[in-house]
């Protein structure tokens, strides 16, 4: 018994920054750059898909904050802590907290 083993190159598409995915389980593979484009346009909304990078949501947006800054939202009071305010950026989550001299 012979067995031929014969390689077939495929498309994959990775976040350029992360260099993650944007599906749950396993990786798809395409055989070609237009049916990933397609693919990814259909069901990766959060991404940025252009023809010189390829960014997920998440670091789209740590990308668009370090151009022009964060998007704070409202601060909030901490759980824990009478004395601690919390707010996060709505782009990308980051967290900011300021510690308040007294109640």
């Amino acid at each position: 018994m012979t067995i031929k083993v014969r390689g077939k190159p495929c498309v994959t598409v990775l976040c350029d920054d992360c260099l993650d995915d944007c599906w749950e389980e396993g990786t798809p593979h395409f055989e070609s750059v237009v049916e990933a484009v397609r693919w990814i346009r259909k069901n990766c909304e959060s991404w940025l898909f252009t023809a010189q990078m390829q960014l997920c949501g998440h670091c789209w947006a740590l990308r668009t904050c370090a151009q022009e800054g964060h998007a704070w939202g409202e601060w909030f009071d901490s759980a824990s802590d009478a004395l601690t305010v919390w707010r996060y950026c709505d782009r990308c989550s980051r967290p900011d907290y300021t510690v308040r001299s007294s109640r």
